[in-house]
C-alpha cells in the first residue's frame, strides 16, 4: 500500500495516530501528506499525462470493486479540487469523471 498512486485511499484508511506515536510524514494542515503529492508530481511528470489518467481509472476500478471507493467520494473529490484549476484542467477533468463515474 506504499503506492503513491493509492494516496486517497491510504488517507481514507490509516488509523489515527496516538499520542505516543511518531507521525511519520509531513503533513499541511487539511491532513495532505506534501511529501506524497511532490513525489506524485515527480512521477507524473516524468510518464506523463496519459499515464497519470490510466492509473486513475484503473485504481478507481480497483476500489470500487472491493468497496472502499463510491461515486459520492468521486464527487465531493470533484468539487474539492475544481476551484483550484483552470478552464482546460477542468474541461480534462470533466471528461474523466464522466468516465469513472459510470465504472
Amino acid at each position: 500500500m506504499d503506492d503513491p498512486r493509492n494516496i486517497f485511499y491510504n488517507n481514507r484508511m490509516e488509523q489515527p495516530k496516538t499520542e505516543g506515536q511518531e507521525q511519520k510524514t509531513t503533513t499541511n494542515t487539511q491532513g495532505v501528506d506534501v511529501k506524497k503529492l511532490q513525489q506524485l508530481a515527480d512521477k507524473y511528470t516524468k510518464e506523463g499525462e496519459n499515464k497519470l489518467v490510466s492509473d486513475i481509472i484503473s485504481n478507481v476500478i480497483a476500489q470500487k470493486a472491493n468497496g472502499t471507493l463510491s461515486n459520492e467520494q468521486l464527487l465531493a473529490f470533484y468539487k474539492r479540487v475544481t476551484p483550484f484549476m483552470n478552464a482546460d484542467q477542468r474541461a480534462r477533468l470533466d471528461g474523466l469523471m464522466q468516465e469513472l463515474l459510470k465504472v
